[in-house]
């Protein structure tokens, strides 16, 4: 494999987990809620993620990558 074509796999690697976060974490965020454990230590750094998702998702598509 050549150098831009493991770069472009090891990218393609990132955007599936990535894309995959954006589904995964509201969905354990809902689960949590839903419990009620809007408190907790766990639900709290799944909205940091969420944040932070958000923010990296928001750049990608300026750059006309879209999910």
């Amino acid at each position: 494999m050549t150098d831009d074509a493991d770069r472009l796999a090891k990218f393609e690697a990132v955007y599936d987990d990535f894309a995959a976060s954006l589904t995964a974490v509201p969905a354990e965020l809902d689960r949590l809620k839903s419990e009620g454990r809007e408190k907790t230590v766990r639900f709290r750094d799944l909205m940091g993620q969420k944040l932070f998702n958000t923010m990296v998702k928001d750049l990608f598509e300026r750059h006309g990558i879209t999910f």
